[in-house]
C-alpha cells in the first residue's frame, strides 16, 4: 500500500492489478496524490478506505472496475478537492456496503450515477459533510435495498433535491439523522 506516503502523486496505470482482491486502504492519508486511475480491477471486492483522507485528490475513479465490489466504505472520505463526476457500475444482486463513502468530500458536488444501485445496503453517511453537495443525479438511484440512511445527508448543508426513491417498507429501514443540520433541505 501507498498509504501515508504524504508526497507521493506517481502514474500507476501500468500496474497489473487484475488478480487483486483488495485495495483497502491503499492510498489513505496521501495528501498529494492525484492520478487517474484506469486499472482492471474486476476482482476486487474490499474498496475500503481506498483514498479516504487523500486531501489532493481531484481525479477520475470511473476508470476503475467495480464488479465484483461488497466494500467502498468510506472509500472517497475527507477527499476535500474531489468534485469529478461518479459513474460506477456495482455487482448485480450484489450486497454492497457504501457506508461513509463521500462523508466530508467538502468540494463535492459532481454527478453519481451508481449502476445496478439497487445492489447498495448501507448508504448511511454517504454525504455527511458534503457541505455544497446539491447535485439531482442522486435522485434517480435505486435505493430500494438500502436498509441504512442514517445520516446520509447530516451537515450536508446545500442538499435541497426532490428524494422520489422507491424504499423497502417490507424490511427494518432506518434513517436516524437523516437530514439532521441539512439546513438547505425542504424538498419531498
Amino acid at each position: 500500500a501507498i498509504r501515508k506516503i504524504l508526497s507521493y502523486n506517481q502514474n500507476m496505470n501500468a500496474w497489473v492489478m487484475t488478480n487483486a482482491t483488495r485495495t483497502r486502504g491503499m492510498f489513505q492519508f496521501t495528501d498529494n496524490f492525484n492520478q487517474a486511475l484506469t486499472w482492471d480491477t474486476q476482482n476486487v471486492t474490499n474498496w475500503a478506505f481506498f483514498l479516504r483522507n487523500a486531501v489532493g485528490f481531484n481525479s477520475s475513479i470511473n476508470g476503475l472496475n467495480f464488479a465484483a465490489a461488497t466494500n467502498k466504505s468510506e472509500m472517497l472520505r475527507n477527499t476535500i478537492i474531489f468534485n469529478q463526476d461518479i459513474n460506477i457500475t456495482l455487482p448485480v444482486g450484489g450486497n454492497v456496503n457504501m457506508f461513509r463513502y463521500l462523508n466530508g468530500a467538502l468540494q463535492f458536488n459532481s454527478a453519481v450515477i451508481i449502476n445496478n444501485s439497487a445492489s447498495v445496503t448501507n448508504a448511511s453517511s454517504f454525504f455527511e459533510d458534503a457541505i455544497v453537495f446539491n447535485h439531482p443525479s442522486i435522485t434517480n438511484l435505486d435505493v430500494s435495498n438500502v436498509t441504512n440512511f442514517n445520516r446520509m445527508y447530516q451537515g450536508a448543508t446545500a442538499f435541497n433535491q426532490d428524494l422520489t426513491w422507491n424504499i423497502n417498507t417490507t424490511v427494518p429501514v432506518t434513517m436516524r439523522s437523516m437530514f439532521n443540520d441539512a439546513s438547505s433541505f425542504n424538498s419531498d
